[in-house]
């Protein structure tokens, strides 16, 4: 607080504004030129202070937030260090978004909107890299090992294979620690190091199917975080609730194994036959190759896998549709249609398939 003989006690930033506004009405010296340009610089970094570096999972990485938009981000870190950018998705997908501190990869954020043409409300914050000075919890950052992570976390944790574009991602906490922490809004994803050393082992952890971070090849390779995405519900909706895990059965699922299991015939509730156009939970894990055009059901347990936290990347390979048949809760359904080719995965909590769309020549299989 600085004092005025007029009025008393006023606020620095009232007190920038009218010495800006005396220095436009004369010749300002440098000396003030420098003082106003001070305090503002000062404003803008006690701003970026209160929250620098810290990720709260699900609610903001330092002044992102569910409810800033790239305006709001400029005022807080400078409009030099907010740029409009295009942000890749995988699988050859890009978005418009914003990138925050491009030229320091150690600072680098990359933001989706919910808005996209007002650049407002975040979907997504997005950290990729070998090392950043953005921390989660516990320390968790960019280049954290599989070690550590399983150290923290108290027990093994399943993650997806290599060779992907959804390489590494962690698939479940297993109950672990770090299941509270995290909960289904932000998601790591590991890569092997960049050293080679892990190459003879890292043929043994390759594909989209689950992975133990016990396993020999993963212990082996020890792969570190290289990127993180922290996900935010659109504006009005109640956001998901942190730190929820998912249940000791769907991690089970995970552990024991899904390769090569017989997915063509088996009960959907009473009197029902699962085909490949009908998935459930025990197809945790598997890939399903659709032809365009094909429509398919997904059926789950609420109890282990709530609608809200359903998700598919990326968008536009298959899309939901209204039509779906009645079950009896706990379960519930959701309908999907293979738009066009590519590859995309849907994911619940413990849960992860992925899909592949193909040309419509070529026949469905699971």
């Amino acid at each position: 607080m600085i004092e005025n003989e007029d009025s008393g006690r006023v606020t620095i930033g009232s007190w920038v504004r009218h010495a800006a506004v005396r220095a436009s009405r004369r010749t300002a010296t440098p000396l003030l030129v420098l003082l106003v340009a001070g305090l503002a610089a000062f404003g803008c970094q006690k701003r970026l202070a209160s929250g620098a570096w810290e990720i709260v999972p699900g609610q903001r990485i330092g002044l992102v937030n569910r409810t800033e938009g790239e305006i709001d981000l400029q005022m807080g870190y400078g409009a030099q260090n907010v740029r409009p950018a295009t942000v890749q998705l995988g699988e050859g997908e890009t978005a418009s978004g914003t990138v925050v501190f491009p030229d320091d990869s150690t600072q680098r954020i990359e933001v989706l909107w919910h808005d996209t043409a007002q650049r407002r409300y975040p979907a997504a914050a997005i950290l990729a890299g070998t090392k950043s000075q953005w921390q989660l919890p516990r320390g968790i950052t960019l280049g954290t090992t599989l070690h550590d992570l399983e150290r923290m976390n108290g027990r093994p944790f399943f993650l997806a294979g290599f060779g992907w574009d959804y390489a590494g991602a962690v698939l479940s906490w297993n109950g672990g620690s770090l299941d509270s922490i995290f909960g289904t809004d932000t998601r790591l994803f590991l890569r092997p190091p960049p050293d080679g050393n892990a190459d003879a082992h890292q043929a043994q952890a390759m594909g989209d199917r689950p992975f133990s971070s016990s396993s020999h090849p993963m212990r082996a390779i020890n792969p570190r975080v290289a990127r993180i995405r922290v996900e935010f519900p659109p504006p009005g909706a109640a956001s998901p609730p942190s730190g929820s895990s998912a249940s000791d059965e769907a991690t089970d699922t995970l552990s024991t194994g899904t390769a090569g299991r017989d997915t063509s015939a088996a009960s959907v509730g009473e009197g029902r036959t699962r085909t490949p156009l009908e998935i459930r939970e025990d197809g945790n894990g598997l890939t399903y190759t659709y032809p365009v055009s094909t429509r398919f059901t997904l059926f789950l347990d609420e109890r282990r896998n709530p609608g809200h936290t359903l998700m598919i990347e990326p968008e536009g390979i298959i899309g939901r549709i209204a039509s779906v048949p009645s079950v009896d809760p706990p379960l519930y359904a959701v309908r999907f249609e293979a738009a066009r080719p590519g590859r995309a995965t849907i994911r619940s909590r413990g849960f992860v398939i992925t899909v592949v769309v193909t040309e419509a020549s070529q026949a469905p299989r699971p």
